[in-house]
């Protein structure tokens, strides 16, 4: 009996104290950042809700906080770059946020841009491992020898020295460049597999901020393809089409993560979604797309819109 009152209460408070805090509150990825922004702008004109927070402090940040508890203190959403990991789910589940809906927005790619000697050249994926890890030159069981120009990991490129500019840890940029280049451009296999993830501590490597347009993101490139131009990686270019059919080998999906307990109690939060899911935003002609994101599928698309107008819904 005691357990049951206890836990209305809970559920009271939690209704009662959502109420004041009247804006849907989002967090997390750079790169969808301005994605988001633009939603905000679309799905609430005639001012009936306040306008959203929206915060960009990066896919892993944004993560931990969303994570931290149910309540108006506490993120409604968070934009992710890359997918929540087990460990984020434990953390999750340990703080109570027990059921939350994964949603696709679409796909984006990174790109290695550059000007000079270096357009129009080719990277595969074990160059860009052996440039940017601390295991990477010609004794790969040694941290010697390392590679200082791009020559010495492949003759066909210009004797031009390592320079990549890299997103902060916490950003979800650097997890799927780890995932998408490192893991795969690696030699190491099953017991070394670990140093696939390590990356130099040297000048060769500059960390970037959270600021994506001094970044790699498709997004960015495609709207100044007119004074930067990206590498080929593998022999293939990142474009709307090779980034959907992810043939790109730097091709990654982009995700929102709802809290289910917050949809219902957060004023405008179901209405948010709604809009950020729907074919005026998402569609092939899309305002979204129109601004670099890289659509789905018409049937991932059904399937999202579903997601954000059902599953949400389930406690």
């Amino acid at each position: 009996m005691y357990k049951f009152i206890l836990t209305v209460v809970v559920l009271l408070n939690l209704s009662v104290n959502a109420f004041a805090r009247e804006n849907v509150k989002i967090v997390g990825s750079s790169t969808i950042f301005p994605f988001s922004n633009t939603v905000a702008d679309y799905f609430d004109k005639e001012d009936i809700f306040p306008e959203p927070i929206i915060e960009s402090t990066g896919s892993g940040d944004g993560i931990n906080l969303f994570c931290k508890g149910i309540g108006i203190e506490f993120p409604d959403i968070v934009a992710s770059s890359r997918r929540v990991t087990e460990e984020e789910i434990h953390d999750c589940k340990k703080n109570g946020v027990n059921k939350f809906t994964e949603l696709k927005i679409g796909y984006d790619g990174i790109a290695f841009v550059t000007s000079g000697d270096m357009a129009g050249k080719i990277l595969t994926l074990n160059n860009i491992w052996r440039a940017l890890s601390p295991y990477g030159g010609p004794n790969k069981q040694r941290n010697v020898g390392l590679p200082q120009v791009w020559s010495e990991i492949d003759e066909d490129l210009p004797e031009r020295a390592i320079k990549v500019i890299l997103p902060p840890p916490t950003s979800g940029t650097r997890a799927s460049l780890i995932e998408l280049a490192m893991q795969k451009g690696c030699l190491f296999q099953s017991s070394a597999a670990a140093k696939c993830d390590q990356l130099k501590e040297d000048s060769s490597i500059m960390e970037g901020t959270e600021d994506d347009f001094a970044l790699i993101g498709y997004a960015y490139l495609s709207s100044n393809a007119n004074t930067i131009s990206a590498l080929s990686i593998d022999g293939i270019l990142p474009s709307s089409e090779t980034i959907q059919k992810r043939t790109y080998p730097l091709s990654r999906p982009l995700f929102l993560y709802v809290k289910n307990r917050h949809v219902e109690i957060i004023p405008g939060m179901e209405e948010f979604l709604f809009e950020f899911t729907s074919d005026a935003a998402l569609g092939t002609k899309g305002y979204l797309i129109n601004k670099g994101l890289v659509p789905m599928t018409n049937d991932e698309l059904k399937a999202e819109s579903y997601k954000a107008t059902s599953e949400i819904y389930e406690k």
